[in-house]
């Protein structure tokens, strides 16, 4: 696997020669056309095959998987496209297995919204261990309100991930509500009456387990939330289910912020199976321009939650996601527009202009003018991604959480799936 980045004159198929790499699978790998322009800075990833089967009169995966030793699941990590195709012809070519070969594995859990384009989230089906549904919402009255998500965890259970459900205290339109975090957790009296109704949508949706994702804690409730989850956790675990918690980031135990005031990371670790650090938003829409995962802040977050929590609960938050924030003095406040990794290619592409790269923050960035108006854009890439994926086995944690799925990335999986055993 390599990361080629874009020089002037490059084009895909000077790429495909300069590396003797099939052009169709650069192209796939990297979801473009070959009518596609390159932009000077973006990156390509280059995967290499070791082996790849002609199709011939008769195959099927199925058979194609099994002749090689594989799952289905593996011939479609490998080949992610075939899983919106509806036929396979002979001398179509499917790559049996790439010359890297990953030595650890990891655990990749992922949200999704229930509107979720479904071919998008078939082809990122086969890297994801866990499906997090997103979201339970939590009624006045204390009971669940649910997403319609049953064709999702159809689908997650027939290609072999696991679906989970979110319950958070978030309330649409207004985000996440520290007053209702406060009634559930502040009052015993609720915890058992709304377990009764996770255990219960459990069974009925078939869910393999919960995410909780209560944001914004009161400080007053730092010592009933781990007592909340273990509770939680006792009566999940008696019937063969995972609890997650997804956690805002802090670097140490008295950090102050109403995002981690009522966070103990400790007691939270020892009574949940998995914590999703959720190690992004430094970059964030009312904020000024910047990488929205900044890597040495990320690793200063590691650096604190390894001492509380053990290493192998531990999944990595992955943003899905940049921000394109308008400059100027009539914009007193920043008015970001979060934006998808591949879109803000498209977005430099459009406008003509080339994209930089921080080495600090390892993430890249561009400035383009629309309308007379600045604009700076931030995102991720594969060299970014290569970078945040990395610190799963150089700190030997469980794996990575990905906020979100909803958008398309297609060189994210393909690098994943080269750097770990998924």
């Amino acid at each position: 696997m390599k990361i080629h980045i874009v020089r002037p004159g490059d084009t895909a198929q000077s790429i495909a020669r300069e590396w003797n790499m099939p052009l169709w699978l650069l192209l796939k790998v990297n979801g473009l056309t070959d009518q596609t322009a390159l932009v000077e800075g973006q990156t390509l990833l280059l995967l290499f095959p070791e082996q790849i089967h002609s199709v011939k009169e008769g195959d099927t995966l199925y058979r194609i998987a099994a002749m090689h030793g594989l799952t289905l699941r593996q011939l479609f990590r490998n080949n992610p496209w075939l899983l919106t195709k509806s036929y396979i012809y002979p001398g179509d070519p499917v790559i049996i297995r790439y010359t890297d070969t990953p030595a650890m594995s990891a655990v990749i859990s992922g949200y999704a919204y229930p509107f979720i384009d479904v071919a998008l989230f078939l082809q990122t089906l086969p890297y994801i261990t866990i499906f997090n549904s997103f979201t339970y919402e939590i009624t006045e009255e204390g009971h669940l309100s649910a997403p319609g998500d049953d064709l999702l965890i159809s689908l997650s259970k027939k290609l072999g991930t696991r679906p989970h459900m979110v319950v958070s205290n978030l309330r649409e339109p207004y985000g996440f509500d520290p007053k209702l975090a406060h009634h559930i957790l502040g009052n015993t009296k609720t915890w058992k009456p709304l377990i009764d109704e996770i255990i219960a949508v459990c069974e009925a949706k078939e869910y393999s387990g919960v995410n909780i994702d209560f944001e914004y804690v009161p400080k007053s409730d730092r010592k009933s939330y781990p007592d909340f989850m273990a509770l939680l956790h006792e009566r999940l675990s008696s019937r063969g289910w995972m609890l997650t918690a997804a956690l805002s980031a802090k670097t140490d135990d008295d950090a102050s912020g109403k995002l981690v005031e009522g966070l103990d990371y400790a007691a939270l670790g020892a009574s949940a199976d998995a914590v999703l650090l959720m190690t992004y938003e430094w970059g964030y829409a009312a904020g000024e321009p910047m990488a929205v995962a900044p890597l040495p802040e990320v690793k200063k977050v590691l650096d604190y939650a390894v001492t509380r929590i053990p290493r192998k609960k531990l999944l990595l938050g992955i943003p899905n996601y940049g921000y394109d924030w308008p400059k100027g003095p009539e914009f007193s406040r920043s008015q970001a527009v979060s934006i998808g990794n591949a879109q803000a290619v498209d977005l430099a592409r459009s406008a003509g202009v080339s994209i930089k790269y921080d080495d600090r923050a390892q993430a890249p960035w561009f400035t383009y003018v629309q309308s007379g108006i600045p604009h700076e854009v931030w995102f991720e890439d594969a060299r970014s991604m290569h970078a945040r994926l990395s610190l799963i086995s150089q700190y030997q944690l469980k794996g990575a959480g990905y906020w979100n799925l909803m958008r398309p990335y297609p060189q994210n999986w393909p690098l994943l799936n080269a750097l770990y055993r998924l």
